[in-house]
């Protein structure tokens, strides 16, 4: 049991490997996220989105294994912590159209029809 759960301690962090990427990567990764869920209003990603960064923040670490913490933690809090700010910006027509390439409403009603 003791093995399982240090192999999944490994493998959470693994997954959790992105939010330590070098920031333009990170950024990278947000936009895909992003699109992924494109069809979901921007407004209620943001809220989603920050519930869950902000859920890991709360934690004490974000990694589970000391060398990932040794190794990214500082830097996966900046980039969350940078993510969470930006989510929390208000919304306009700009950054509705550079977070959805859209005016932010589902295809059937977008203005721009993109």
């Amino acid at each position: 049991a003791r093995a399982a759960t240090a192999q999944a301690a490994h493998l959470i962090d693994a997954d959790l490997a992105i939010f330590a990427a070098p920031e333009t990567r990170y950024d990278e990764y947000t936009s895909a996220v992003r699109r992924e869920y494109a069809s979901i209003a921007e407004a209620d990603f943001r809220v989603g989105r920050s519930r869950i960064l902000t859920a890991y923040l709360a934690r004490p670490a974000i990694y589970r294994t000391a060398t990932a913490r040794e190794l990214w933690e500082a830097r996966a809090r900046a980039n969350v912590l940078r993510e969470v700010d930006a989510l929390s910006q208000p919304l306009t027509p700009r950054s509705l159209r550079a977070a959805t390439g859209r005016d932010g409403l589902p295809p059937a009603f977008s203005v721009l029809g993109a």
